[in-house]
């Protein structure tokens, strides 16, 4: 119990910047890609952010010593298990951002000048 409550506001803190990361990639690609609809920019900006949250394991298990004490298999394993968390977790962020700069307003390009 001492272990989950130690470990749950880190858990919290990274949901919170998955949502927020996603959220900038649904804004961007708003901005860059204004055809796009609601759901398409919201499931594209989720899968940015779990390929975000996958590669960050991605060099350690590219080194020689963890590819040889786990193998391969489960490197491919754990950073599988990233992308399809972070891309879970990125999901409200992504689809919040996406409903509110959706198809109803259209944004004032100048202001990125």
């Amino acid at each position: 119990m001492t272990t989950l409550l130690t470990i749950a506001p880190f858990l919290l803190i990274g949901i919170v910047i998955m949502n927020g990361f996603a959220a900038g990639v649904v804004a961007i690609l708003y901005h860059w890609r204004g055809n796009a609809n609601v759901s398409q920019r919201a499931l594209f900006g989720s899968v940015v952010a779990g390929l975000a949250s996958g590669t960050l394991l991605l060099g350690p298990f590219l080194s020689e010593g963890l590819i040889g004490a786990g193998g391969a298999g489960v490197g491919a394993f754990v950073i599988g298990f990233m992308f399809a968390a972070g891309l879970i977790v990125s999901l409200p962020g992504a689809f919040l951002m996406s409903r509110k700069i959706g198809d109803t307003r259209r944004v004032d390009t100048s202001t990125f000048d």
